[in-house]
């Protein structure tokens, strides 16, 4: 069985390179990224066209959006790496 995992804040330096691992490691990765200065497509522009991933743009305060996501895919693992970076 195919695990599924949410990484909020994919689009980051961070968030993207554990996006590659899980799917190496044959994971369902679902991508949740507000998309701001710190986001960069460039990061994954070679796995967006893989069937075992799936991005939303959401922000994570955004309780509704977010509820909605996490009951569709019921992840056996959440990694939350969405920051913004120069924050007071």
């Amino acid at each position: 069985m195919l695990k599924k995992a949410i990484v909020t804040g994919g689009l980051g330096f961070i968030g993207s390179n554990l996006i590659k691992l899980l799917l190496k490691n044959n994971f369902l990765v679902i991508n949740i990224d507000k998309i701001n200065y710190a986001s960069n497509f460039y990061n994954l522009k070679n796995i967006n066209n893989s069937t075992n991933y799936k991005f939303y743009k959401c922000d994570i305060c955004d309780n509704k959006k977010l509820s909605s996501i996490l009951k569709k895919y019921k992840p056996d693992v959440l990694f939350n790496l969405a920051a913004e970076t120069h924050v007071d």
